[in-house]
């Protein structure tokens, strides 16, 4: 008795049916139609993940926006490397300028950074258009020293009547006293 009540719980435990002598499906068809039963599971989850693709392109193609660039155009690279120590607020995301040196595919572009650098192959998606030309660290152009005054200039300027005249146009600002201070 006490084995026939240990088999019908392990029969309960692993799914198959109960073995009662009124049973008569066989092991082998349990068996054939547990298996038919996954396959038809499988098939609805495949089904089911090829729509949820197909929806997710859809949203994609409606917000992306194609980007291409033209041979020597100037692009700014996306770099994801963080550093040690900097809040990624203050960290720069983009290096650069490069310039593009060819249009290898469809979405790939080879951009090298100055004329003697290895050029190496980049995704469109880590570009972006340079607007402004790159100034090297140390020079100015003469467009950009219009307001910088010379280092004679400073020299000659006295320093007292210099910051007499800057604060004299500007206007005080009113401050407010709390309540117990005032008449």
């Amino acid at each position: 008795m006490f084995g026939r009540e240990v088999r019908a719980l392990l029969d309960v435990i692993m799914g198959l049916p109960m073995s009662t002598e009124q049973s008569s499906v066989t092991i082998d068809d349990f068996v054939e139609g547990k298996v038919e039963r996954m396959r038809a599971a499988y098939r609805s989850v495949r089904e089911n993940v090829g729509k949820a693709a197909k929806r997710q392109k859809r949203y994609y193609d409606l917000r992306v926006k194609p980007a291409s660039f033209q041979l020597n155009d100037q692009v700014w690279l996306w770099c994801a490397r963080r550093k040690q120590g900097i809040s990624p607020k203050w960290q720069r995301r983009y290096i650069g300028p490069y310039t593009v040196v060819e249009n290898v595919g469809p979405v790939d572009y080879r951009i090298r950074r100055s004329a003697k650098s290895k050029a190496f192959i980049v995704h469109v998606d880590k570009l972006r258009p340079c607007l402004s030309p790159a100034i090297p660290e140390g020079r100015m152009t003469p467009s950009d020293a219009q307001g910088v005054p010379s280092a004679d200039e400073v020299a000659s300027t006295d320093d007292d009547a210099t910051m007499e005249s800057e604060f004299e146009g500007r206007p005080h600002r009113a401050r407010r006293l709390p309540a117990r201070y005032r008449n």
